[in-house]
């Protein structure tokens, strides 16, 4: 080896000290500063990227990436502020407070959106974008089977079922306000891609149409004045109304009605719409029993065969005819004559007002074409409370109570004469004809 190395290490040696103790503490020493140093860097290192997330602006808040139990406190009572809570931190449900222009925040809640990294410019650019995409609701015009797993849960906490939500049904939470939803339907309706504020709006409207047509439920008596003068207007008056009867303005269409009868059809509670939806009902049941006014050979065999059934032929139909089955009440027929009835055209209300006409017509009948003997027991009782008696009847003569205005009538007399087929007007007619002889 050569005397130069040698020389080197015996040097090294004595400097370090012979069993090395000096250069040990000497590696240690440096170690340990390299390490205090990493720290020191290290912090302000995190110190500022720390500040850069906190600070960020202008499109969000500066904590947005954080869960909520990474906050500082000052931070967390600020969002708390605004409406927030653990749970819609953490799954960036935004709050009603989000929902409003930076001036109709109050004072205290500018502050805590202020803390929370926001100033007036960059709240307002979160909101005009927060508006855009909550207008949407895109959710509710998809059908079921294109809804992601985590809104059709959403959609099954309000209580939709496919077939409720394809057929754009309602279901019992959709009829309540959001405040009497619970917080798990809340955050379902918010899933769907309701606000607050959006909910509230949809519920009005609900109720609105709801709500609309009220007054049509009500008699007559019971109806302000003011929507007495739009009935009028509407060609009404109170046996019409408490009749549920028709005016010749009921059978127009919208865009029929004048301006005043539009306005006087809002104050009972209508909208274009709902007038509409009452019109084509309307048209539907006018046109339900064409069937009947066509001659048989017009009919189709569907309608032939349907008519059959109910005891039609052709000589019965084309001149009016009645059959044993059209002299029932709809409950006193079999299900084959409803179906068959139906396919004519009729429901059970329509059948029943024809049903109730016919018997009318018969209850007349026995006034002018019956006599005494053959009277049923109801109809001779009636005829008694009006004075009748078997030789009054069957000689044609009058009676004190036949002698008497309608108005003049009690109300056991009117409904007697109501069963021998009477109503106010054919009473009347009567009065005058009795008057004039």
């Amino acid at each position: 080896m050569s005397p130069f190395v040698n020389t080197l290490r015996y040097r090294a040696r004595n400097v370090c000290g012979a069993d090395g103790t000096v250069l040990r503490i000497t590696c240690f020493v440096g170690i340990a500063a390299m390490i205090v140093l990493g720290i020191v860097f290290g912090a302000q290192y995190h110190h500022q990227h720390s500040n850069s997330n906190y600070l960020r602006q202008p499109k969000n808040n500066g904590y947005e990436d954080y869960d909520w139990i990474d906050l500082p406190t000052e931070v967390q009572q600020s969002a708390a502020v605004l409406g927030y809570n653990k749970q819609s931190w953490d799954h960036d449900i935004k709050t009603e407070h989000f929902t409003k222009d930076w001036d109709d925040l109050t004072g205290n809640q500018q502050k805590a959106a202020s803390t929370l990294g926001w100033d007036e410019q960059t709240w307002c650019t979160d909101y005009e974008e927060f508006e855009k995409e909550e207008t949407a609701i895109e959710w509710t015009n998809e059908d079921w089977i294109d809804l992601p797993i985590d809104v059709k849960k959403a959609a099954n906490v309000l209580g939709f079922t496919q077939y409720i939500w394809d057929n754009d049904g309602k279901t019992p939470h959709t009829d309540k306000d959001w405040d009497e939803l619970t917080n798990q339907q809340q955050t379902a309706a918010s899933t769907l891609g309701y606000t607050k504020k959006i909910w509230c709006d949809d519920f009005e409207e609900y109720e609105e149409k709801e709500e609309a047509i009220n007054w049509t439920d009500e008699d007559w008596v019971q109806l302000p004045q003011d929507v007495k003068d739009a009935a009028y207007t509407l060609g009404f008056n109170q046996q019409i109304w408490d009749n549920d009867g028709k005016t010749p303005h009921t059978d127009k269409d919208w865009n029929d009605l004048t301006k005043q009868l539009q306005a006087a059809a809002s104050t009972l509670g209508y909208t274009k719409q709902i007038w509409c939806e009452d019109f084509e009902e309307y048209e539907e049941k006018e046109e339900a029993v064409n069937w009947t006014d066509e001659d048989w050979v017009d009919l189709p065999a569907q309608v032939k065969q349907a008519a059959s059934i109910l005891g039609f032929t052709q000589q019965i139909w084309d001149n009016d005819g009645k059959t044993p089955h059209t002299d029932k009440d709809w409950d006193d027929l079999t299900k084959q004559q409803q179906n068959a009835a139906t396919t004519l055209g009729y429901s059970k209300q329509l059948w029943c007002e024809d049903f109730d006409e016919h018997e009318n017509e018969i209850r007349i009948d026995y006034k002018n074409n019956y006599d005494w003997i053959e009277l049923p027991t109801q109809v001779q009782q009636a005829a008694t409370k009006l004075g009748f008696n078997q030789s009054t009847w069957d000689n044609d003569q009058r009676t004190p109570n036949t002698s008497k205005d309608w108005t003049q009538l009690s109300n056991d007399e009117k409904q007697a004469a109501m069963t021998l087929g009477y109503d106010q007007q054919t009473w009347c007619d009567d009065y005058d004809r009795r008057r004039r002889k």
